[in-house]
């Protein structure tokens, strides 16, 4: 009988490390996934506006395409000699 209790208790032990390392893997895999989430919503764009996708891509092609009004309207490049 005493031997029962303690092979029970042994593998209740072993069920209990085993959870523990189950349950750090996972907070971990939990602190990883919200890490990247927390980087991907608050980085700062750096590069050129282009590389940022298709939308920013396309605005830049129509801002190209467009003559210069407004204050640059009237600035033309200087010769050089």
């Amino acid at each position: 009988m005493i031997e029962a209790l303690d092979v029970l208790f042994a593998a209740f032990i072993w069920w209990l490390i085993a959870a523990a390392v189950v349950l750090t893997i996972a907070l971990y895999a939990l602190a990883a996934v919200v890490a990247c989430a927390w980087h991907a919503v608050t980085r700062r764009h750096t590069g050129p506006s282009w590389a940022r996708g298709p939308l920013h891509a396309r605005i830049l092609a129509r801002r190209l395409t467009r003559p210069a009004h407004g204050h640059t309207a009237n600035i033309t490049p200087r010769e050089t000699s």
